[in-house]
């Protein structure tokens, strides 16, 4: 089946939640099979939207993909930045096992099927169109800069091992979480990120504690 774009006049109206369903089955494909191998077809059949009902929303796949990428931000700065990383109640120490903690359940519920959104859009797309790439960064950009925080008040409180360095503990945790989660996938079991996340947590400990 070919995806036309509807005439100019198109008097179809949209249906009512269909640019939601969109959105949804355009996330679920793409941490499935990644934003290339997610054919606009494959979304608007599961999303059970027809392409003129997609077109009053998006003038493109690509655009389809920009608006998740903003949704994506969104939520990481509500759940994630602020959520947990900014989470003054909390402890640094805590604070930075829920961040970790954070993913090990999104891998769960999922059964192990799908990644990082912002991992695997940054893999595919960031060399290809400067928009995505403009997003991805100011995303990371920020995730960095919350664990940034998080560690250097927990080594200013003595919950984190003295002499590190902020900024690259930081990379440090981003990178192992994004490889922790690859690695979950291919295991289909969070084991290897429980482990992982609890060596990690024990290396930038002061006390070595887990």
């Amino acid at each position: 089946m070919t995806v036309t774009k509807p005439k100019t006049g198109d008097s179809q109206l949209l249906r009512v939640g269909a640019r939601e369903r969109v959105l949804e089955a355009a996330r679920t494909l793409m941490e499935e099979r990644g934003f290339k191998n997610a054919s606009l077809n494959d979304i608007l059949q599961a999303a059970g939207v027809s392409s003129s009902n997609f077109y009053y929303h998006w003038k493109s796949k690509e655009d389809l993909g920009l608006e998740m990428v903003r949704k994506f931000t969104a939520g990481l700065e509500e759940h994630v930045v602020r959520g947990i990383l900014q989470d003054r109640a909390r402890a640094p120490y805590e604070r930075l096992r829920g961040y970790l903690e954070f993913h090990r359940m999104k891998l769960e519920q999922h059964g192990c099927t799908r990644g990082c959104p912002f991992g695997k859009l940054a893999s595919e797309l960031s060399e290809e169109d400067p928009r995505f790439r403009e997003l991805l960064e100011t995303a990371f950009a920020a995730l960095r800069d919350a664990l940034r925080e998080c560690i250097r008040e927990g080594i200013e409180k003595g919950e984190l091992r003295r002499g590190l360095d902020p900024a690259h503990a930081s990379t440090l945790v981003l990178g192992t979480v994004q490889g922790l989660m690859l690695v979950s996938k291919g295991d289909k079991t969070t084991a290897a990120f429980q482990h992982g996340a609890g060596e990690l947590m024990r290396l930038l400990s002061e006390n070595g504690r887990a």
